[in-house]
């Protein structure tokens, strides 16, 4: 194959992601969270799942999940809760996990 017909791609690494929970009873109530999110400075993408109740929240903000606990409630009575989030820079664990 020729060099010119060949494409070279570079691998973009991901960006780092949190799922909080929260109650979104619907889309409008989701549309008005994700907009309170994407002011958050840092966040690039915002995805919302009613019927599971939770949010996914894409960049480099995933990476302080207490600012965005605080920040993303549109009422002081949501709450917020972490379901996964980015290693705070832990070292991984080496010992087996139990089954």
């Amino acid at each position: 194959m020729f060099s010119c017909c060949t494409k070279k791609t570079t691998a973009v690494p991901p960006s780092p992601s949190a799922v909080l929970g929260l109650e979104l009873h619907c889309e409008g109530c989701a549309r008005k969270i994700k907009k309170n999110a994407r002011k958050i400075p840092g966040v690039e993408k915002v995805t919302t799942n009613v019927a599971a109740n939770q949010m996914t929240i894409f960049g480099p903000a995933a990476n302080d999940v207490d600012v965005l606990e605080l920040s993303v409630g549109v009422r002081p009575e949501n709450i917020v809760t972490i379901i996964s989030a980015p290693c705070r820079g832990e070292e991984p664990s080496t010992a087996p996990a139990r089954i």
